[in-house]
């Protein structure tokens, strides 16, 4: 056979099998309320599917659309949708597109609403509803990450920006923490993946975390993202309007940004395997693993958060700390030879949540010397209705994260001090070093 022929054959055959492959994602996808099952629509065929097992489906009619309207449909696409009250209709977004579809289940009716020009700006957005609007935040496109939140304009049939008061996050998109809280009526957002521009276009993520409220129109920056967080080689995260879930290998990571905890579940008998395919109804999260292989799991986050360790704050927040160094210039100017004999305690603020600052607020007023018991810690910081793990593990935590927090801004070590009681070994006793008092009161935190 002449070896071009074969080519010619080869070349035919592979595109065939991309073609194919294609075909096979040009469906539009959304979950069911009621059965929280599966249910798709094939833009080829207009056939109307519905997941009846996890994994077992059946064709279940045929779609009524206009092929016009499906025309700019890419070959393979990822849609977003949203249910509104009784499930009259629902609508469909196309990552990058723009494209907006209403689809009424009653007549099994699909139409095209949106008269889209502008595309591929958009893919990997953060797609949310809002008093019956749709929104889209932040994305990739035209080679660079967004931060812009658009809505749907139902009567000029266009999407619009939404003009925020102040800054906000510099990108956002699906690899961070992003999400519309419609209890709070905000939009959180952070951690988001940006890259540095250069010729390596390595990538990054964005440590501030911040939240956008939509009654004021402004951003405001909550503080910095636990590194821990961070530090994870996992992108799986997921929004289900309260709680951001991160998965890791074989543990879960329960974030709750209102209360700004962090929590993790662990079973090394159980892994969490994750396919971007979720779903929540009530408290209890769907993960869908694949199409045919029936692969489903379930669980509810309020069971989990109970055998959940609290492992510290989401995010650290505090006002910055200022040398004062030119104000003491002029002090020493005015009071001359005075300020040589003096050693003035320096008002410094130190980053910290708000146990961090109470526990360190009332060692402050104690006496050089003097300590806390392990009772009057976990008084301070609420812990008496946990048990006694939790306490010994949150207790531990907030006082590491003082001692690491004045070290990176007095190079001070080990800043509360543990101690065994004479009179009881087994009691553990806590104390500030006495050069803290030199440099920090009560009212400096």
């Amino acid at each position: 056979m002449n070896i071009k022929f074969k080519f010619l054959l080869v070349l035919l055959f592979t595109i065939c099998q991309i073609l194919k492959l294609d075909a096979k994602s040009r469906e539009i996808r959304w979950f069911d309320y009621k059965t929280a099952l599966r249910r798709k629509i094939n833009i080829d065929t207009y056939e109307l599917k519905a997941e009846y097992q996890a994994g077992k489906w059946i064709t279940v009619g045929k779609v009524n659309v206009d092929p016009l309207a499906l025309k700019d449909l890419p070959l393979g696409f990822v849609n977003s949708y949203f249910h509104t009250t009784n499930d009259s209709l629902i609508y469909f977004t196309i990552f990058g597109t723009g494209q907006v579809y209403e689809f009424e289940p009653k007549t099994t009716t699909l139409k095209r609403i949106d008269q889209t020009y502008y595309r591929g700006y958009n893919f990997g957005s953060i797609p949310f509803s809002r008093k019956g609007k749709l929104y889209s935040a932040g994305g990739y496109g035209f080679w660079h990450y967004s931060n812009v939140i658009t809505s749907f304009n139902f009567d000029k049939k266009e999407w619009d920006a939404v003009i925020p008061e102040n800054a906000g996050p510099v990108v956002i998109n699906e690899y961070g923490f992003n999400g519309y809280s419609r209890k709070e009526d905000v939009f959180y957002s952070g951690a988001s993946a940006n890259e540095n521009l250069f010729s390596d276009l390595k990538l990054y993520r964005i440590k501030q975390f911040f939240k956008y409220d939509f009654t004021n129109q402004q951003w405001t920056e909550l503080g910095s993202i636990n590194e821990d967080l961070l530090a994870e080689d996992s992108r799986e995260i997921y929004w289900n309007g309260t709680y951001f879930l991160q998965w890791a290998n074989n543990k879960l990571y329960i974030i709750d940004p209102v209360a700004n905890e962090v929590y993790v579940y662990k079973n090394n008998e159980r892994f969490f395997v994750t396919n971007k395919e979720y779903f929540s109804k009530g408290d209890t999260i769907y993960n869908y693993w694949s199409d045919d292989n029936g692969g489903l799991e379930y669980f509810s986050v309020k069971e989990y958060l109970k055998n959940a360790a609290y492992i510290g704050p989401f995010y650290s927040s505090g006002i910055p700390w200022y040398n004062f160094a030119i104000g003491g210039v002029f002090v020493s100017l005015i009071l001359g030879g005075l300020a040589y004999n003096r050693r003035a305690k320096v008002a410094v603020k130190i980053q910290l949540n708000k146990f961090e600052r109470e526990l360190l607020h009332a060692l402050l007023v104690k006496k050089p010397g003097d300590f806390l018991t392990t009772l009057e810690i976990n008084e301070i910081l609420s812990l008496n209705a946990k048990t006694m793990e939790n306490q010994r593990r949150i207790r531990t935590n907030v006082i590491n994260q003082i001692n690491s927090k004045i070290l990176d801004v007095f190079n001070i070590a080990d800043a509360i001090e543990r101690e065994a009681s004479a009179e009881d070994k087994r009691v553990i006793l806590y104390r500030l070093k006495s050069q803290i008092y030199e440099l920090l009161d009560s009212k400096s935190i």
